[in-house]
């Protein structure tokens, strides 16, 4: 495959930022196709960019970024060992649709095909449906996809709104982060 070939990479991202298959394209700033280290072993995949990351083109830059940066700091992980991406690359106000998740679900399996990714933490119901196609949240704390271990969470969104969604995405980082550990991918 293009494992950890930087063109590759820029070239998927400059598709999605010229992307035009669905209606969010035209209520966007700019596309978010994510950002990290091309060489990669682990993914976060969250859910779709907001305000924040419409404004700046860059993944989980705000409320949500603050607190998944702090939790990368509780861990001693800098984001430029991972790659940060959501199931819906741009903004939109309004609720996903589900052919607008299916739609970008396509830029997201470029993604994992180019990175080969052997950790992904999902972060949301929105990343469920998008990756696995159906939200699995509470069935299993690590799930196998395509041969990739998955450590399914909420979004930390959520986290920062609810006492017992925080212990939970705590909990769920902290297997992410000992699962990182343990295959020596950190």
């Amino acid at each position: 495959m293009f494992k950890n070939n930087q063109d590759e990479i820029s070239r998927v991202s400059h598709g999605i930022q010229h992307c035009q298959r669905c209606e969010r394209a035209g209520t966007r700033t700019v596309a978010v196709p994510g950002e990290g280290s091309p060489e990669a072993r682990m993914l976060l995949l969250g859910e779709a960019a907001g305000r924040q990351e419409d404004r700046s083109g860059r993944p989980f830059v705000g409320r949500a970024g603050a607190y998944l940066d702090k939790m990368f700091r509780l861990h001693s992980l800098d984001r430029d060992t991972v790659f940060i991406t959501s199931i819906l690359k741009c903004y939109h106000p309004d609720s996903p649709k589900k052919a607008q998740i299916e739609t970008c679900r396509s830029w997201t399996e470029v993604q994992i095909e180019l990175l080969q990714p052997e950790l992904i933490l999902v972060m949301g119901k929105t990343a469920e449906r998008g990756l696995f196609g159906k939200a699995i949240a509470g069935k299993e704390p690590i799930i196998v996809w395509e041969g990739i271990s998955c450590v399914v969470t909420c979004h930390p969104a959520a986290a920062m709104r609810f006492p017992q969604m925080q212990e939970r995405f705590k909990l769920d980082f902290e297997r992410f982060v000992r699962l990182a550990e343990v295959r020596e991918l950190l």
